[in-house]
């Protein structure tokens, strides 16, 4: 096991800020099962993103339980993105919830499957008081940025995933 701040990554760092490719990190509850700590201190992040400012970095899990520390860092670097998927809901993550419409271009939504159930916490997820413009980025037009998709891309017939519970 290791952290983020790892110099030896350095170099696939360069490269992803200099290609523009977003580094996926998992945070949170289960980020080390040996280790609760040091994957989610958030203070490790910073000093990264201090050395590679552009870097994209998402937060997978959102860096529970550190939800103040991965709030504030989203609020100094704008690379950085939260997907706080099913931690949206777990106790104590209202900070999430509150969030979501300030930082709505770096709130990201996953559903931490197979971890939980899909269409529950999409359920969920559909229930959050969001306006309609949040709701749109959270769950679409975020990701697609960061997977560099037009629109055109995500709307061929081939490339459409509808869940049955819009089918509903």
């Amino acid at each position: 096991p290791t952290t983020i701040d790892n110099k030896d990554f350095f170099p696939i760092y360069e490269l992803l800020q200099e290609k523009e490719i977003f580094l996926q990190v998992q945070t949170g509850a289960f980020a080390n099962p040996m280790n609760f700590k040091e994957p989610n201190e958030m203070w490790r992040f910073d000093d990264v993103l201090r050395q590679f400012p552009k870097l994209k970095v998402v937060l997978g899990h959102g860096g529970y339980p550190n939800i103040t520390e991965a709030l504030a860092l989203a609020l100094k670097w704008p690379s950085v993105t939260i997907s706080s998927d099913v931690y949206t809901f777990w106790p104590g993550v209202q900070l999430y919830q509150q969030n979501i419409e300030m930082l709505q271009d770096q709130f990201v939504y996953g559903s931490a499957y197979p971890f939980a159930n899909f269409y529950e916490t999409l359920e969920q997820t559909l229930n959050l008081p969001l306006s309609d413009k949040v709701f749109e980025k959270y769950l679409y037009n975020n990701a697609r940025r960061l997977l560099k998709l037009s629109y055109r891309e995500c709307m061929t017939q081939e490339s459409i995933f509808v869940p049955q519970v819009f089918m509903q």
